[in-house]
């Protein structure tokens, strides 16, 4: 559009047509021959025509002007448009470039907080699993010691029973002295608990036997509710540890989700500032481009403006010159005085009109005019002397081109600023398309991302309810056995203190000093 508009310039602008030369210089051989012929002084009409020559080219100049200027005009507006279109995309790419440094910074930072949130989790995980599995390796050695303290007190209480009735016989007595020996091996005195039974056999119902067997059954029962309570609070210490640490490890994971987050904004931030600044460097890069390239034609045509208004400037110093010469004092007075023409008066009529002829037909071969080649067969077939026809014609073909001319010019103005407008308009709807379209890509590409990250939040919201589903089921189940254990144990500590009342009840009912220290006979060595 540009170049076209210059191109225009100067090939529509007038400067004097073939054509419109080929009349002036008609004219000037008519009027030249009309002299010669009437024996008439022509030097005034000379003057006459050199001043509407130079009239004429001081119009064409004006003219031109008047369109270089708008041209010109054109020129620094777009130059300058685009210089500011320079500054602003240098800015944007500048504060682009600020905004990616420091969204890769925060991507960065981001990376480094998950990182330590997933090293801390796992380092939670991991303690949790040994922490579990010390639990369960207590709670297994605490079901084991339980079962055999339930196993010794239930052997205990079928001992004193044993002891207790009358007339025990031999094989009761040995089952006594088997359950004593179970039993044995977990007390202090084992030793002498052992010799007591082997004197079983001669005194059954010893008082000092049935009284250690006492003190070992209160000892067991006593050891049993300790490791009860003991294993209770284990237990609760254990729960409280777990709900700490998954509570942290909830807490961690919160934190990790919106560090996520963030990280997930920073990089779509960091593609459409990437894709930005991309886009922000190719319409800097067109629009250097195109400032260089109007610079360079702004500049050629202002040359070539120089140099036409250079030549028009001399060609009217040179009329201007002429006509000092011919219309000066000296000059009219001797012409006035001259008898003679510029043309030789030998000359005949027909050859004063040979160069008229001869310069309308080349203008008419040259130019393809058929109002020339009109005029050219009028003038040939005109009579001799008899030139005010042709001169009538050529005054109004003078005057239609003339008005041609106006039309032309105008038509020609409208035509570049049509142009200049339309490139504009143009320039404009293509930066406009880029920006949308660009827009558009990063909108389709933030969808595309958005559409992902759903779907693994989707994903992950199904996982995570699993593993809540999953734990608390394994918690409830792992409540029920606990409660079962330990209504389990309450059971058997009520059943223990129920056999522990009934053998109380019958020592106190016999009379029996179970407690007591036994009485010597002969000695405190002998029985």
């Amino acid at each position: 559009g540009r170049a076209q508009a210059s191109h225009c310039l100067f090939h529509t602008a007038p400067q004097g047509t073939e054509f419109e030369e080929a009349m002036r210089t008609s004219v000037a051989f008519l009027a030249v021959s009309q002299a010669a012929v009437a024996n008439r002084n022509p030097v005034s009409k000379v003057v006459d025509l050199l001043r509407d020559m130079q009239a004429k080219i001081e119009a064409d100049g004006k003219a031109e002007t008047k369109v270089y200027d708008k041209y010109a005009c054109w020129c620094a507006t777009t130059t300058q448009r685009k210089t500011d279109q320079i500054s602003e995309h240098k800015a944007s790419i500048a504060s682009l470039s600020n905004e990616i440094l420091e969204l890769k910074a925060v991507i960065a930072t981001r990376e480094n907080d998950i990182a330590k949130l997933d090293a801390d989790i796992a380092d939670n995980d991991e303690s949790m699993k040994q922490a579990t599995t010390l639990r369960e390796n207590e709670n297994k050695a605490f079901m084991a010691e339980t079962a055999e303290m339930q196993s010794a007190i239930g052997s205990l209480e079928k001992a004193i029973k044993v002891l207790s009735g009358a007339g025990t016989g031999g094989a009761a007595l040995v089952e006594v002295a088997a359950a004593v020996e179970r039993v044995a091996p977990k007390t202090k005195s084992s030793g002498a608990l052992l010799q007591q039974v082997a004197k079983l056999r001669y005194s059954p119902q010893s008082a000092s036997v049935q009284g250690m067997l006492k003190d070992m059954y209160d000892t067991f029962v006593v050891n049993l509710e300790t490791m009860n309570a003991e294993e209770a609070a284990s237990q609760h210490q254990y729960e409280d540890l777990m709900a700490t640490k998954t509570a942290q490890n909830k807490d961690w994971m919160v934190t990790r989700g919106r560090k996520e987050e963030e990280k997930a904004a920073a990089e779509d931030s960091l593609g459409m500032d990437t894709e930005n600044r991309a886009g922000e460097l190719e319409e800097l890069e067109a629009a250097q481009r195109f400032f260089a390239d109007t610079a360079a034609a702004c500049k050629d045509k202002a040359d070539e403006w120089a140099e036409r208004s250079r030549n028009r400037d001399e060609e009217l110093t040179g009329i201007q010159q002429a006509i000092d010469i011919l219309d000066s004092p000296d000059a009219r007075k001797l012409f006035k005085s001259a008898t003679a023409t510029f043309a030789q008066v030998s000359e005949t009529q027909s050859s004063a009109l040979e160069p008229v002829y001869a310069a309308l037909q080349q203008a008419a071969k040259a130019s393809h005019s058929p109002r020339l080649a009109l005029l050219t067969v009028q003038l040939r077939q005109g009579s001799r002397g008899h030139f005010d026809e042709v001169v009538k014609i050529i005054d109004e073909q003078l005057a239609d081109l003339k008005d041609e001319e106006a039309q032309d010019i105008q038509h020609r103005d409208d035509c570049i600023e049509q142009e200049n407008d339309n490139h504009n308009r143009l320039q404009d709807l293509d930066y406009a398309i880029k920006k949308l379209a660009n827009k558009i890509s990063k909108l389709n590409s933030k969808k595309g991302r958005l559409e992902e990250e759903i779907g693994e939040t989707q994903d992950a919201i199904s996982n995570q309810e699993q593993i809540m589903a999953d734990a608390l089921a394994q918690r409830n189940d792992d409540h029920d056995d606990f409660l079962q254990a330990k209504a389990d144990d309450e059971a058997a500590i009520a059943l223990i203190k129920q056999a522990t009342e009934v053998l109380t009840r019958f020592y106190k009912n016999n009379k029996i000093a179970a407690l007591q220290a036994p009485e010597f006979a002969i000695s405190e060595d002998q029985a």
